[in-house]
Protein backbone atom coordinates (compact mmCIF):
# COMPACT_ATOMS: atom_id res chain seq x y z
CA UNK A 1 0.00 0.00 0.00
CA UNK A 2 1.55 3.46 -1.18
CA UNK A 3 2.45 5.51 2.30
CA UNK A 4 1.26 9.20 2.50
CA UNK A 5 4.06 11.55 0.92
CA UNK A 6 4.31 16.07 1.65
CA UNK A 7 3.62 17.45 -1.65
CA UNK A 8 6.70 18.42 -3.30
CA UNK A 9 4.69 21.70 -4.39
CA UNK A 10 3.96 22.96 0.05
CA UNK A 11 5.16 21.43 2.71
CA UNK A 12 4.58 22.84 6.57
CA UNK A 13 4.01 26.78 4.71
CA UNK A 14 0.17 28.13 4.85
CA UNK A 15 -0.99 28.53 1.74
CA UNK A 16 -3.64 30.56 1.05
CA UNK A 17 -6.76 28.75 -1.08
CA UNK A 18 -10.07 29.62 -2.47
CA UNK A 19 -13.06 26.77 -1.30
CA UNK A 20 -14.88 26.13 -4.79
CA UNK A 21 -17.37 23.91 -2.75
CA UNK A 22 -18.59 22.03 0.05
CA UNK A 23 -19.94 18.18 -0.05
CA UNK A 24 -20.85 15.81 1.91
CA UNK A 25 -18.46 12.35 1.68
CA UNK A 26 -18.75 8.78 2.41
CA UNK A 27 -16.40 10.29 5.97
CA UNK A 28 -18.38 13.27 6.67
CA UNK A 29 -18.46 16.86 5.24
CA UNK A 30 -15.24 18.10 3.42
CA UNK A 31 -13.89 21.39 1.07
CA UNK A 32 -12.63 21.30 -2.20
CA UNK A 33 -10.23 24.38 -2.57
CA UNK A 34 -7.81 25.94 -4.87
CA UNK A 35 -4.41 27.03 -3.89
CA UNK A 36 -3.95 30.69 -5.18
CA UNK A 37 -0.78 31.19 -8.05
CA UNK A 38 -0.93 26.74 -7.88
CA UNK A 39 -3.15 24.60 -10.80
CA UNK A 40 -3.64 22.54 -7.86
CA UNK A 41 -6.94 20.83 -6.24
CA UNK A 42 -6.81 20.55 -2.46
CA UNK A 43 -9.18 18.74 -0.19
CA UNK A 44 -9.62 19.44 3.86
CA UNK A 45 -11.83 17.40 6.24
CA UNK A 46 -14.36 19.51 8.39
CA UNK A 47 -14.12 17.36 10.78
CA UNK A 48 -12.83 19.70 13.79
CA UNK A 49 -9.42 18.08 13.74
CA UNK A 50 -8.67 19.79 10.32
CA UNK A 51 -10.67 22.75 10.40
CA UNK A 52 -10.48 25.34 13.06
CA UNK A 53 -13.79 27.28 12.29
CA UNK A 54 -17.24 26.88 13.94
CA UNK A 55 -18.73 27.59 11.13
CA UNK A 56 -18.27 25.93 7.48
CA UNK A 57 -17.13 27.51 4.92
CA UNK A 58 -18.76 28.87 1.34
CA UNK A 59 -17.64 29.00 -2.25
CA UNK A 60 -15.21 31.27 -2.80
CA UNK A 61 -13.91 32.28 0.66
CA UNK A 62 -10.26 32.28 0.83
CA UNK A 63 -8.99 30.16 3.51
CA UNK A 64 -5.20 29.31 4.74
CA UNK A 65 -4.07 25.39 4.26
CA UNK A 66 -1.25 23.67 5.46
CA UNK A 67 0.70 20.27 6.05
CA UNK A 68 -0.42 19.28 2.38
CA UNK A 69 0.03 15.24 1.48
CA UNK A 70 -0.42 13.38 -1.26
CA UNK A 71 -3.01 10.36 -1.36
CA UNK A 72 -3.78 7.99 -4.25
CA UNK A 73 -6.89 10.21 -4.98
CA UNK A 74 -5.28 13.46 -4.60
CA UNK A 75 -3.64 16.34 -2.43
CA UNK A 76 -5.00 16.73 1.17
CA UNK A 77 -4.55 19.60 3.99
CA UNK A 78 -3.65 18.34 7.94
CA UNK A 79 -4.89 21.58 8.84
CA UNK A 80 -7.30 24.04 7.56
CA UNK A 81 -9.06 27.96 8.77
CA UNK A 82 -10.28 31.02 7.42
CA UNK A 83 -7.81 33.95 6.12
CA UNK A 84 -8.22 37.13 7.47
Amino acid sequence: MPTQTESPTSTGERTVAIVGLVKEGDHGKYAVCYPEGKNEIVTFSLQKDVWAEDSDPEPGTKVKIWGIFRKRAGLRARHACYEV
